[in-house]
């Protein structure tokens, strides 16, 4: 009887430890997958936020070119108004009404503010670049009409 509870002892144990290995590579599958899932979806958000600030430099550039047209226009009219140069009236009036075009910016924050709201703004683990983002739209708070 002794040899018989020894024996179903030994397997008792045998199977535990089996469990125990199973539980262990089951969770270390599952932990691989999440990391997988967590990539890809940085990857993802990384991506459309890349497609962003793509949007906002075009509409910055587009800004820029606008603002260089005004100066131009303006020193024209300044040197006109000044007898240093000679416009027909309606050229002049032209320039003049140009100068009071007046640029907006807004960014594209969506993807920036979904990943904040959802928390999944720690899928992003490079510390510098999540710095450099939010300095980025903070100061596009800070510059912008619709703030």
């Amino acid at each position: 009887m002794e040899n018989k509870t020894g024996k179903y002892f030994k397997y008792a144990i045998g199977e535990i430890i089996l469990v125990v290995i199973g539980i262990l590579i089951a969770l270390q599958i599952n932990n691989a997958n999440e990391n997988y899932k967590n990539e890809k979806e940085a990857s993802f958000q990384l991506s459309k936020l890349k497609d962003n600030l793509k949007a906002d430099k075009s509409q910055l550039e587009k800004a820029i070119s606008t603002d260089s047209t005004i100066i131009e226009n303006l020193i024209t009219c300044v040197k006109v108004l000044s007898n240093d140069e000679e416009l027909s009236f309606e050229e002049f009036i032209d320039r003049f009404q140009f100068i009071y075009t007046t640029n907006s910016f807004n960014p594209t924050r969506g993807t920036f503010e979904s990943l904040i709201s959802s928390g999944k703004i720690e899928l992003i683990t490079n510390q510098e670049l999540l710095e450099t983002l939010f300095a980025y739209y903070n100061n596009c708070l800070l510059y912008t009409s619709d703030a």
